[in-house]
């Protein structure tokens, strides 16, 4: 009798320690590790983009400006490379994401991504529904509405990003040198080219991704290189699926400020010679999924 009750009482002590080492862990992340699924995300009332279950899963959470995000249930042996790449292409892909950096940490119970903001919880908020009014208002205008094809689609919406854009001039000269991340900065959010009205090429590219989200087109945020004739420097332009092919468009080279819009930038093969003065990096998508868009 006595060695049984001995006997339970270690259950008992065992069970009390696994209970409390339970609450120290992510229940979330090992629950799905245990169910052998990768967790989704919060549910954003916006677009995603992303190539990769990981890269989604911090888009996700990074709209929701989550102050902590658990990256557990995605650890692996390459983790570093990957959770870096996929965190890229979350913040250079997704316009709704405003985020300066990040640092990841790792501890017995787990693993975490802790971003930094650029806007708290409400600015961010503002911003995102001020351009996605500002994104219904060209959708809704006779341009966009009356497009009955992808291509006229595009040049619709190409020159709907110029029409609402004044190229910040000012702020480039101030970069020349320096390296420009992507992700929002001064002047590289969709929101300063739709609705402030002034904006550099991040800002041009990412609103004309939204631009085509709304009207239901493919569309990829591509950075890198380009030279102007003048000076080599960091660039955002964009690639649009139509019929198989991803073409590129630059509204920002195609912006001629007070004399309106061209079409040389717009839906250029990857063979055009327009584009042998660019190239793009590695920064902008998961380095596996960057062949894909034909680069």
């Amino acid at each position: 009798m006595t060695r049984v009750v001995a006997v339970l009482a270690i259950v008992v002590g065992l069970v009390t320690v696994l209970g409390y080492a339970w609450q120290l862990v992510d229940r979330e992340a090992w629950e799905a590790v245990l169910a052998d699924e990768s967790p989704t995300g919060p549910d954003v009332a916006y677009t995603v983009h992303a190539t990769t279950e990981l890269s989604r899963y911090l888009a996700r959470n990074l709209i929701a400006q989550e102050d902590r995000i658990s990256v557990s249930a995605f650890m692996d042996d390459n983790f570093d490379e990957a959770l870096s790449d996929a965190m890229q292409e979350a913040a250079a892909q997704n316009p709704d994401v405003f985020i300066n950096s990040w640092q990841w940490t790792t501890s017995a119970s787990g693993a975490w991504v802790e971003p930094a903001y650029t806007y708290d919880d409400a600015e961010a908020e503002r911003r995102r529904v001020a351009t996605a009014q500002a994104v219904d208002a060209i959708v809704a205008s006779p341009a966009v509405s009356g497009a009955t094809t992808q291509v006229e689609l595009v040049t619709a919406i190409h020159d709907a990003v110029i029409a609402a854009t004044e190229y910040d001039d000012e702020f480039y000269q101030s970069t020349l040198g320096a390296t420009i991340e992507p992700g929002p900065d001064q002047g590289q959010e969709a929101y300063e080219a739709l609705v402030e009205g002034t904006a550099v090429c991040n800002g041009y590219a990412q609103a004309f991704q939204l631009l085509a989200d709304a009207v239901g087109l493919d569309s990829v945020i591509v950075t890198g290189t380009a030279n102007n004739g003048l000076t080599t420097g960091r660039h955002a332009w964009n690639k649009v699926l139509i019929d198989g092919e991803w073409l590129v468009v630059d509204t920002t080279w195609d912006d001629l400020g007070a004399a309106g819009a061209r079409h040389d930038y717009m839906l250029l093969s990857a063979s055009s010679p327009l584009l042998a003065s660019r190239a793009a990096g590695t920064e902008w998508a998961i380095d596996s999924a960057i062949a894909g868009y034909g680069e």
